[in-house]
């Protein structure tokens, strides 16, 4: 299990023993609320906001990013800038195709989910504006069924496949 929450302390890693091991990251920028999740061939990607655009304004840039623990490296697959002190992807998970999602409450579009491929393309796949989720959970089955969760219930997104 990893466990992250600001660029300025490492990330730790707690193992199936019990140890905790610190991690260096090098990451793109001052980051707070750092979000991160397993691929299931085990690669680590995370999405966080800048710190001073989070926590001052008026522009937060967010991040969606793969993490090499080994290297102590990201590589940045998608950013975009989201007016105002708070937004941006409030969950992460991954498909079974090594696909990013993110429940966003941010300038891609207001209260949507969005699919990210690794090399970086983006689409909306559902715009939850308007049936009252906001800022909750994102989960995907073992099957690809996607679970969002917010103050309203917890909704299953369908997808083609």
């Amino acid at each position: 299990m990893f466990i992250a929450s600001k660029s300025d302390i490492p990330l730790y890693e707690i193992t199936t023993d019990g140890e905790i091991l610190s991690h260096a990251v090098e990451f793109p920028d001052e980051l707070v609320d750092i979000k991160i999740v397993f691929a299931p061939d085990g690669t680590l990607f995370a999405t966080a906001p800048d710190a001073i655009g989070q926590m001052e304004g008026p522009v937060t840039k967010i991040y969606v990013m793969r993490i090499n623990v080994d290297e102590g490296t990201t590589d940045v697959i998608y950013d975009w800038e989201h007016i105002g002190t708070s937004g941006g992807s409030t969950a992460i998970a991954t498909d079974t195709d090594g696909n990013i999602w993110l429940h966003t409450n941010g300038d891609i579009d207001w209260y949507a989910v969005i699919r990210i491929s690794e090399d970086g393309q983006v689409d909306k796949m559902v715009s939850m504006d308007g049936i009252g989720i906001d800022a909750g959970g994102l989960a995907i089955s073992m099957n690809d069924d996607i679970f969002v969760a917010g103050p309203n219930g917890i909704f299953r997104v369908y997808q083609e496949k």
